[in-house]
């Protein structure tokens, strides 16, 4: 019996090769979408879940609620003598260690980089035990002299040759021993390590701070502290204690006039999904945006099944006779079932060996896409794609199986013509609800992609085009001025910070009393001049005004000092209109960056006003800030570039930076690359949804082929008898146009108001947002409509230009 029908289901396959190929095609392109979805998903759930012993590995982060109804900060790093203080406090901690951000000048033979490095505690390789291809990691970072590299790092300065023993020269000063070589991180991880350096080094910044004051408020809050439970231990405990912890060892931070400080206890495998954070070591993940991702992911599976069903239940009819004499023969109801079902599977296990193959083949691009490192596991794809089978073939398959195998052998037989009940109705609405969720994805793509222009170019309000950062300390030496006079240089300007930065917050008194929190930022003369800015009031900064700059030697309590203020501080410091604050005055303290101290509380008198810019992301609003000149601070070399010759300029750079005596490569960052990293997220978002809503696309025409073939078929003596009574072309053509456009006005019904939905909620994530418009919804329903015209009109054109003679012969 197996054989019969095995023979039957490839029988009809052949037989019906058009209906075959969309059935077929649709699975495969949504099954090999499926594929690389759920690869996505399952590696966004998987972060740090690798490292050996991950669930009992914590960090600990910061987190602050302001008093003055600013929002609350989270942060990722802590100051650097949590550790100790958890050593001594938690003994149920196997190993605390802790990670310092830095950067320095490595050499080793003629190989030298500017590579970003992290001085890290000995212990650190216990409490991530990371996998090693050479070395000790338990004693690696024992001695003050000794450095981890990566196999990258370690191919890149030692090429073949064995690293272990080998010296790299950091900032052509201090040697540093190679001591272990680690295995390159995968991508499902919030770390970045390349270089791990001992912090017991003298030199180092972990040193430098553990030789200062635990009571200094000098001290940077940058250390990642991690700690490894011990066997059998519980968290909640430390959790449970974590406020009296704070108050015995910072008291003055678990609650002051300003802020209530918390330090929150975050297992490292929900890290990635944790809410944006200060000093978070990369852009987090966002839970929705992966689960609307296999949402999106299922939905196009189920269109295909819906193609199938589709296409299964308008051919019934072409099988009716096939199943009288079945059932004529003695087969049972269940027998026509299995039957059916089973060339169901067959159809689907096709498009999934079509799929695998497929799918193998896009994985480089698609890990390329999204920078990724993903593996095409073989077992893995195949069990998924074995449950797609069985999922899509049973549901897809079942529907038209209990049609066929319900007809009646005595009215088959005598050749009535059968059709099921409600199956027209039934296409309508499945094709209804494919346009839904194609219309859904249209409107979606439209949307991210708007925002993410928004985000990278028009909320800027910045000239950012061919803006180059330099990270070198200004008025040091001759580089900003030789940069400056250089062809294809525009024009720089210094500044303590990239222009998209964080900036510090600090106290500002009004006159008419009480405080708000303000933000600060050091710039160089003519940095507002060179991003674009024009003052709202007043003016910026000049050479020609000497109180226009102050050093940090310069801290006494009656010394003013001019700044200018952005218009939301403007407006916090009680200014209705920008001209009012221009020459007004306000005491405040401000804290000196380079070393970490405070100024004392000292007046200050607004120059200018300048436009609001976002100096982080439009994710967060912008806060007020004050800018003002210290040549002594400022850390960023910031050039125009010209539009031409841009490799030219770049190599001309390089040299005036060793001519100015520089040690190493220069350390520069396009303004541009620097928005695009920090907002990749959404643009990825938009371009997977771009993507899928080309695949829903193209399902949808598929089975708008298959249907339109259908009804054509269907309908030939129909339009033979229209066209013999004076019908023309055109009528016919509106006539099938018609039929398929009516699903699609009706599945905007159901497309507008969950999509309104979920774009608004997507938008609140972002403090500054588009305004959600009619017109993404608009265009999407007239794309929608477009789409199946262009579909059905090859088909209805066909059959609106046959002659009726043949039309009324047709059987």
């Amino acid at each position: 019996m197996f054989r019969n029908y095995l023979a039957a289901a490839l029988n009809n396959l052949l037989r019906n090769r058009l209906y075959t190929a969309i059935s077929v095609g649709g699975l495969a392109v949504a099954f090999a979408a499926a594929l690389l979805i759920a690869m996505f998903v399952s590696d966004e759930f998987s972060y740090d879940k690798w490292i050996p012993g991950a669930k009992d590995v914590y960090r600990v982060s910061t987190f602050t609620r302001f008093s003055n109804g600013l929002p609350s900060q989270a942060g990722d790093t802590v100051p650097p003598d949590v550790a100790g203080w958890l050593r001594l406090d938690f003994p149920q901690m196997q190993a605390v260690a802790r990670f310092w951000p830095d950067q320095h000048t490595v050499r080793h033979d003629q190989t030298e980089s500017v590579e970003p490095m992290w001085w890290a505690d000995p212990d650190v390789f216990t409490v991530l035990p990371l996998p090693s291809v050479a070395g000790d990691l338990k004693t690696a970072l024992a001695t003050p002299d000794s450095v981890v590299l990566t196999q990258t790092l370690a191919r890149k300065y030692f090429g073949s040759a064995n690293p272990i023993g080998q010296t790299l020269m950091l900032d052509q000063r201090f040697p540093m021993r190679v001591t272990a070589v680690i295995k390159d991180l995968p991508s499902n991880t919030h770390f970045t390590l390349t270089i791990v350096a001992s912090g017991r080094a003298p030199f180092s910044a972990l040193a430098q701070m553990d030789a200062m004051s635990a009571k200094s408020r000098t001290k940077p809050w940058n250390s990642y502290t991690y700690f490894r439970l011990k066997p059998g231990a519980s968290v909640q405990p430390i959790i449970d204690r974590m406020p009296a912890f704070m108050k015995a060892h910072m008291p003055d931070r678990v609650t002051n006039a300003r802020a209530t400080t918390m330090l929150p206890v975050v297992p490292i495998a929900a890290i990635h999904f944790m809410p944006p954070a200060v000093a978070q070591w990369l852009p987090r993940g966002d839970r929705a945006a992966t689960t609307a991702v296999a949402v999106v992911g299922v939905l196009i599976v189920l269109m295909a099944a819906i193609n199938f069903v589709n296409l299964m239940t308008a051919r019934s009819s072409r099988r009716a006779v096939e199943v009288g004499v079945r059932k004529l023969v003695g087969a049972h109801r269940r027998d026509l079932v299995v039957q059916f079902i089973g060339e169901a599977l067959i159809y689907a296990a096709l498009a999934a060996f079509i799929a695998f193959a497929a799918a193998e083949t896009l994985m480089p691009g698609f890990n390329a896409f999204l920078g990724r490192g993903m593996a095409f596991h073989h077992g893995h794809v195949l069990l998924v794609l074995l449950g797609l089978v069985v999922a899509v073939g049973v549901v897809a398959g079942a529907y038209p199986a209990l049609v066929l195998s319900g007809f009646r052998p005595a009215a088959v037989l005598k050749g009535a013509t059968v059709r099921a009940a409600g199956g027209a109705v039934l296409r309508q609405g499945l094709v209804g609800f494919q346009f839904a969720v194609l219309i859904s994805l249209l409107v979606a793509t439209a949307v991210i992609w708007r925002q993410t222009v928004f985000a990278t170019k028009q909320s800027l309000r910045l000239d950012s085009d061919q803006m180059l950062l330099v990270q070198e300390r200004c008025g040091q030496d001759a580089f900003e001025k030789q940069a400056a006079a250089l062809p294809g240089v525009v024009g720089a300007a210094c500044s303590n910070m990239a222009p998209v930065l964080n900036t510090f917050s600090t106290a500002a008194h009004l006159p008419q009393g009480g405080q708000i929190t303000i933000y600060s930022n050091e710039v160089g003369f003519g940095f507002f001049e060179l991003y674009g800015l024009k003052p709202l009031a007043g003016r910026f900064f000049s050479r020609d005004h000497g109180g226009d700059w102050t050093t940090v030697v310069d801290d006494h309590p009656d010394r003013t000092e001019a700044v200018v203020v952005n218009e939301t501080a403007a407006r916090q410091l009680g200014f209705a209109k920008p001209t009012d604050a221009v020459g007004k005055s306000f005491r405040w303290i401000r804290i000196k960056t380079m070393d970490g101290t405070f100024f004392k509380m000292h007046p200050t008198v607004v120059i200018g006003v300048v436009e609001d810019f976002p100096m982080n992301s439009i994710r967060s609003r912008i806060e007020p800030t004050a800018f003002y000149v210290e040549p002594d601070q400022q850390q960023f070399v910031n050039l125009k570039l010209k539009g031409r010759d841009i490799p030219e300029t770049l190599k001309a750079l390089d040299a005036v930076w060793r001519r100015t005596g520089h040690a190493g490569a220069l350390d520069s960052l396009f303004l541009d690359r620097m928005m695009q990293d920090r907002y990749r997220d959404i643009t990825q978002q938009g371009q997977l949804f771009g993507a899928f809503a080309g695949i829903a696309v193209f399902i949808a025409c598929l089975g708008l082929v298959g249907l339109a073939a259908f009804a054509t078929e269907r309908r030939t003596k129909e339009i033979g008898i229209r066209k013999a009574v004076g019908a023309s072309a055109f009528d016919v053509l509106k006539l099938f146009l018609w039929q398929f456009t009516v699903p699609v006005l009706w599945a905007n019904l159901v497309a507008w108001p969950l999509a309104f939905v979920a774009m608004r909620y997507w938008l609140q994530g972002f403090a500054y947002r588009i305004p959600l418009t009619v017109w993404p919804f608009a265009l999407a329903a007239a794309a929608a409509v477009l789409i199946a015209w262009l579909t059905v009109a090859a088909q209805a054109s066909r059959a609106a230009r046959a002659r009726p003679v043949i039309a009324l012969r047709y059987e």
